[in-house]
């Protein structure tokens, strides 16, 4: 690789000097810092009964019973705050080839609502949309589940509500191939922010490497392009870890 190029997939595989996956990964993660909240969970984290009826894949659910509720109703984290009321659709759509009598119950935590269940008649290929509200009293996970009776039986459909996460990726390894002595090598790399919080990170890197620059804040949704220098004084084959 050039000095700044951007390696690739599958372009690891000169020889010479190589700066680990372990290394790389595990700075990474000792780097990175994020506040409590984001990164813990209380010790009631998840809320909601468990439903007694079975939680069917979709597309068994679809073969078996003859509806397609999706694959339930997530908030994700970001999202939501405590005290606010949200709200999403469920479709839920009769893909058989007869009439169907649907009903369903309600989620049993009082933090997930719906209004009171009268049991619909789906023709073929018609669909009914169910308003399902959400009411957070805290910055907690919350699962329930709304559970739907037809002809074929009962089964399951989750609701539930994700906490922001600290999810990172960052290239699995460095490699410099020949270097010059006494002359600077550098190569870039990113650092990639898939979470919903900012992620805070700082660099420790052994001699003769650098990494540059050595701390930062990358925003959700946002990578920091980062260059890793080599300067070696003496004709050698370097790792570092």
């Amino acid at each position: 690789a050039t000095d700044g190029e951007v390696p690739g997939p599958g372009s690891w595989n000169l020889p010479g000097l190589v700066l680990g996956e372990a290394a790389l990964q595990s700075a990474a993660m000792a780097a990175l810092a994020a506040s409590a909240s984001s990164l813990s969970l209380p010790p009631h984290a998840l809320t909601g009964a468990v439903a007694t009826s079975r939680s069917v894949a979709r597309e068994s659910r679809m073969r078996e019973f003859g509806i397609d509720c999706g694959d339930g109703l997530s908030w994700g984290g970001g999202t939501w705050e405590p005290g606010g009321e949200y709200v999403q659709r469920l479709h839920v759509k009769n893909v058989s080839a007869r009439m169907q009598r649907v009903r369903w119950r309600l989620p049993e935590s009082k933090f997930f609502s719906m209004e009171f269940p009268d049991p619909v008649r789906l023709a073929p290929g018609s669909s009914v949309v169910l308003e399902v509200r959400f009411r957070p009293v805290r910055r907690e996970e919350y699962e329930d589940s709304i559970t739907f009776t037809v002809d074929a039986g009962s089964f399951a459909v989750p609701v539930r509500a994700r906490l922001s996460r600290l999810e990172t990726a960052v290239t699995s390894a460095i490699e410099f191939g020949l270097v010059p002595v006494n002359e600077p090598t550098g190569v870039a790399f990113l650092l990639e922010n898939s979470g919903q919080v900012p992620a805070r990170f700082q660099w420790q890197c052994p001699a003769p490497f650098d990494v540059e620059p050595s701390s930062g804040l990358v925003a959700p949704g946002e990578s920091a392009r980062l260059v890793c220098t080599l300067l070696c004084s003496a004709a050698s084959i370097l790792d570092a870890v």
